[in-house]
């Protein structure tokens, strides 16, 4: 009897790692405690976090006529609240390495572009963390978010269509070069997507070329956002999750050779970092 409960337990977590979790994060000698208690905890964090998001966006709704930097504090605001739902609901705290860099590099060299791993949607948000005024390269889908997509047409963000070819080649560099001449600090994802945890996705030349045409310094940064909140999951692990600034990429490479420094320094700092998940693949006590 009890060998066929087992049976049944381990089919029910089968399907739903393949269909929550995903193939890359398999969680393994993990009780029935822990494993409801994690996907409570994410199923709780999601709603209020949301909820939240949809309340102030929706109060504040407004505020996307006003001045950006006000914009910005909302951002922040928002981002903040995320942090503290990750630390008390599940179970996630943030490193941040090297900090330091982004204000240095601006003092000496001006405004940057930031080319970041891209594993989840926690990247998207968390440099707000530093900036009061920066722009983002976004899919042109973002534009049509509810809510979200009003306040980030607000913000100047960058909007791309992928399939566009050259014409979206055109609207980066121009965009980006009027984010340089406002001194915004301009990120964007090498990858396009997000990557799955432990995964390496094509780096697509866009990068490269916003580098050599605005003769700018690029900051790398590297982390392992997927390991505790994994591409497409609704499931989130308990761990560190560490964002790593790395040493610029100064002006004065051709595009190819950036693009290669660029996914090198990247990669290379990601497998550094490794997942942060304490006792991975296992989960921590309930």
């Amino acid at each position: 009897m009890g060998s066929k409960r087992t049976s049944n337990w381990q089919r029910v977590k089968d399907k739903w790692q393949l269909a929550v979790v995903g193939k890359s994060l398999v969680m393994e000698n993990v009780s029935k405690v822990q494993y409801v208690a994690t996907v409570a905890r994410s199923v709780v964090f999601q709603v209020l976090l949301y909820l939240w998001i949809i309340f102030v966006l929706t109060l504040l709704f407004p505020a996307v006529f006003f001045e950006k930097r006000f914009l910005f504090k909302i951002f922040r605001f928002l981002t903040r609240s995320a942090l503290f739902l990750m630390k008390y609901i599940l179970r996630i705290t943030c490193r941040f390495e090297n900090i330091s860099l982004f204000e240095e590099v601006f003092k000496q060299h001006g405004p940057f572009i930031i080319a970041c791993k891209h594993q989840s949607g926690f990247e998207t948000v968390i440099f707000s963390l530093f900036f009061e005024n920066f722009n983002i390269v976004a899919k042109e889908e973002m534009k049509k978010v509810p809510l979200i997509g009003n306040y980030m047409k607000s913000m100047d963000f960058i909007f791309i269509e992928r399939k566009a070819g050259r014409k979206a080649v055109e609207i980066l560099l121009e965009k980006g070069k009027e984010s340089m001449q406002n001194n915004r600090p301009l990120l964007i994802f090498p990858e396009g997507s997000r990557a799955e945890f432990g995964t390496r996705g094509k780096y697509h030349v866009g990068v490269a070329l916003l580098y050599e045409k605005l003769n700018v310094p690029v900051i790398p940064v590297a982390l392992n956002v997927g390991a505790v909140w994994p591409k497409k999951s609704m499931i989130k692990f308990p761990g560190t999750v560490t964002i790593r600034v790395l040493p610029p990429i100064l002006p004065g490479l051709d595009k190819l050779s950036a693009l290669q420094c660029i996914e090198e320094s990247i990669e290379n700092a990601c497998a550094e970092i490794g997942s942060g998940r304490p006792l991975a693949p296992s989960l921590q006590r309930a």
